[in-house]
């Protein structure tokens, strides 16, 4: 059965049904739904709107979630089923291919962000900084004004049987005695959904751990006062912060706009031995600090023996630093800092 959305109001102590209003409530969703994203679900920033593709047709609203997945919102209007249903899904194909540039580049060209980078935006929606890897998946979501069976069939089976993070947002309009009111519906329970999606793409999609837990791993590696050190040193070269399943990072800009690691602390491959497993980014060190790799080697006294193997990053190199080492690389760093 297509769902459905009802209101009472009481009168003389007794419910009487409200009568669903026509309006040609599609028009104004699109608005509505990108000044309060709640409307939908409140774990997202929306970052464009009508968004140009490679395919046929602007994406209507993307957002972004709270583990930097991205999230395709498409009203449905007067298309078919089928229509809406490929519809959304091309975009997906378009949208998962999108790295942390374009992605970048969409939400700078919009004006959702106001003036704020995207990583500025997502810390201050989410209260973290935006992680290290982004868009490793993507949701979809439906809305409309009325939900017909064979949309509702198509949605539920592509969800139930394959996976797939898709869901229908349902809402209703009523004017009661001049007060206009909307009510929403999900066609499927959101939990149920993520539950679903997550097993199925829990081979490829990893959990960012919160700094906290990070530094937890680095305290069970004997490593904590290295730890506290390196970020006390590191964040203010840096313009912000992020987290994967097994490092803390430090962003700068780079030169073409985009934002990207110079440094990443690795906890879990550190030891009381042999030190904090630290992993560097030297062409992007080399650009933004003038220091070259051969530099760091030299100032910091690093040699093969102090590689860091396995870490887990994009990084080409990594080493162990201990407190000498690493007093040695923040001094470095800052002293050949480009000045604001």
């Amino acid at each position: 059965m297509p769902t459905e959305i009802k209101l009472w109001r009481i009168e003389e102590d007794r419910p009487k049904p409200v009568s669903q209003d026509k309006l040609d409530l599609e028009s104004r969703l699109e608005n509505w739904i990108r000044d309060d994203i709640g409307l939908v679900n409140d774990d997202l920033l929306v970052i464009g709107q009508q968004v140009p593709t490679d395919h046929t047709g602007d994406i209507d609203l993307l957002a972004m979630d709270s583990e930097a997945n991205l999230v395709i919102l498409e009203l449905k209007r007067d298309r078919t089923p089928r229509d809406i249903v490929a519809q959304i899904l091309d975009y997906a194909s378009y949208v998962q291919k999108l790295g942390l540039s374009r992605i970048q580049g969409i939400a700078v060209d919009s004006d959702f962000l106001a003036g704020k980078s995207l990583e500025e935006a997502f810390s201050e929606k989410f209260g973290f900084d935006l992680p290290e890897f982004v868009n490793q998946t993507h949701r979809m979501y439906i809305v409309a004004s009325s939900l017909d069976s064979a949309t509702e069939r198509i949605v539920g089976y592509l969800s139930e049987t394959h996976g797939v993070d898709i869901n229908v947002a349902t809402f209703a309009y009523f004017d009661v005695g001049g007060q206009e009111m909307i009510g929403r519906s999900m066609l499927l329970d959101e939990e149920a959904v993520q539950t679903r999606s997550e097993s199925r793409a829990a081979p490829k999609r990893r959990r960012y751990l919160t700094q906290a837990e990070l530094r937890d791993i680095a305290e069970e590696s004997g490593v904590e006062g290295l730890w506290d050190k390196a970020i006390e040193g590191f964040w203010p070269l840096s313009q912000s912060r992020g987290r994967s399943g097994s490092s803390l990072f430090f962003n700068v800009q780079d030169r073409d706009g985009s934002s990207g690691a110079f440094v990443s602390l690795v906890p879990g491959a550190s030891s009381r031995e042999y030190g904090l497993a630290i992993a560097l980014w030297p062409d992007r060190i080399l650009r933004l600090f003038n220091v070259p790799e051969e530099k760091i080697q030299v100032k910091c006294g690093l040699s093969e023996s102090l590689a860091a193997k396995d870490v887990g990053t994009t990084s080409s190199w990594a080493y162990f630093f201990d407190s000498d080492r690493l007093d040695r690389l923040i001094k470095l760093l800052r002293e050949s800092a480009p000045q604001a």
